[in-house]
């Protein structure tokens, strides 16, 4: 269990964490284990984007959009323009209690 130390000021204070490091050192085992802790205070959703890291296979910013709009509307019609699509993406927020997990960014 994270430890009250770290638990209070993520709970009421953040609205980000970042985790750096060099490749494999556990990053991701831990960003998972944060998730898990306090799925309980953002339960409205939580996204996964996997952005693929760097160079040919990483990911656009409005396909990264598109994968959390999928996730809270499955069914719902994209807008054609990028404008559009981060308004719907913005929505997926909106009121919400959230966690959005990237990984590979």
């Amino acid at each position: 269990r994270i430890g009250s130390s770290l638990s209070e000021p993520l709970l009421t204070h953040c609205a980000c964490v970042m985790l750096h490091g060099v490749p494999l050192c556990g990053k991701s085992a831990l960003a998972n284990r944060l998730v898990t802790e306090f799925s309980s205070n953002y339960f409205d959703r939580r996204y996964y984007v996997d952005w693929k890291g760097v160079g040919s296979s990483y990911i656009a910013r409005v396909d990264a959009m598109i994968m959390v709009i999928r996730s809270a509307y499955p069914d719902k019609v994209l807008p054609d323009s990028d404008a559009g699509v981060r308004g719907l993406y913005e929505s997926c927020f909106a009121g919400l209690r959230c966690i959005l997990l990237l990984e590979n960014v």
